[in-house]
């Protein structure tokens, strides 16, 4: 009987382990092998989060206009003077700012929306850093 519960003990120590390392490299952003896709992964993300009363989906607020790939990677966000997406340089890329908290040049986006999950900023992030192709 001890040996079974010595076991199963083990066996849920190390699922819980393996489950909390799976969720902590998808959040981390940078063990992330597999291709972000932006048709498939971001586009909805803008879709349902930066639409509201006409901002940023099939319109062009503050310089930015996130309909679809070629306006958001061709977008300059005129709080910072830039294009918001540095291909390759999430940290330096101004649509990643004003999705995280305390933006350095502008007001946190969505504007009058919930923030953004962390695994969506991450997604996002990924996408920059991998490159932000169109696919």
């Amino acid at each position: 009987m001890l040996k079974t519960i010595l076991y199963l003990s083990f066996l849920v120590i190390f699922t819980t382990a393996c489950q909390s390392e799976q969720i902590n490299n998808f959040t981390d952003g940078n063990d992330l092998e597999d291709p972000i896709s932006y048709a498939s992964q971001i586009q909805p993300i803008f879709n349902s989060s930066c639409s509201g009363s006409g901002c940023h989906i099939n319109n062009t607020r503050s310089g930015v206009n996130l309909t679809n790939f070629s306006n958001t990677t061709n977008s300059s966000g005129s709080s910072y003077g830039r294009l918001i997406v540095v291909s390759g340089n999430a940290d330096n890329s101004p649509l990643v700012d004003v999705l995280e908290p305390d933006p350095s040049s502008s007001r946190r986006m969505p504007l009058n929306g919930s923030p953004l999950t962390s695994n969506e900023i991450t997604l996002i992030r990924t996408w920059i850093n991998q490159g932000a192709q169109n696919n």
